[in-house]
């Protein structure tokens, strides 16, 4: 659902800007990581019939060179996702340097992230609900362990917040 409200924030950048079609990039750490695929899935899901591209998802298997060649590479994209805190800095990072003007959301907040919000160069990340993602998974656990708790393989939804300029300074990390 995260990435799904990713790929729907991007979709409403693009309306307040009048853009109208291109290809959007997404870059990710590692392929088969869960929290990668499904945030890919679900930014995917979002641009279904939108009249937009989503490109191939770039993998940097955690080398940072990677994430900015794609922005050099790929200058033509309207936007750029980043499925974490990394890929999300990195591009921005990258866009500043050139400054370039393509739409930018990804995930997690720390301070590189948050200052380029703060300048314009990133729109938006998610923002996880950490206090939220520890009760629910206490939860799980004491009824797992007491017997009220069989399911498996259940994703449990624990929200995000959409941080952007708007909001960025009420954002707490």
């Amino acid at each position: 659902i995260a990435g799904e409200t990713a790929g729907e924030t991007m979709l409403r950048a693009f309306r307040e800007r009048n853009i109208t079609g291109g290809t959007v990039g997404i870059v990710a750490n590692e392929p088969g990581a869960l929290n990668t695929s499904l945030r890919d899935e679900g930014f995917r899901k979002a641009f279904t019939d939108s009249g937009f591209t989503v490109a191939p998802t770039i993998y940097t298997n955690g080398n940072p060179q990677i994430a900015k060649d794609c922005v050099i590479e790929h200058s033509s994209y309207i936007g750029f996702f980043g499925t974490n805190q990394t890929t999300t800095s990195l591009i921005g990072m990258q866009i500043k340097s050139l400054d370039t003007k393509q739409i930018v959301v990804g995930f997690d907040v720390v301070d590189d992230t948050l200052d380029l919000i703060r300048d314009g160069t990133i729109y938006a990340t998610m923002k996880q609900n950490a206090n939220r993602m520890g009760y629910e998974g206490i939860n799980v656990a004491v009824s797992a362990l007491t017997g009220r708790y069989n399911k498996k393989n259940v994703n449990i939804d624990t929200g995000v917040t959409v941080v952007t300029f708007e909001n960025v300074e009420q954002v707490k990390k």
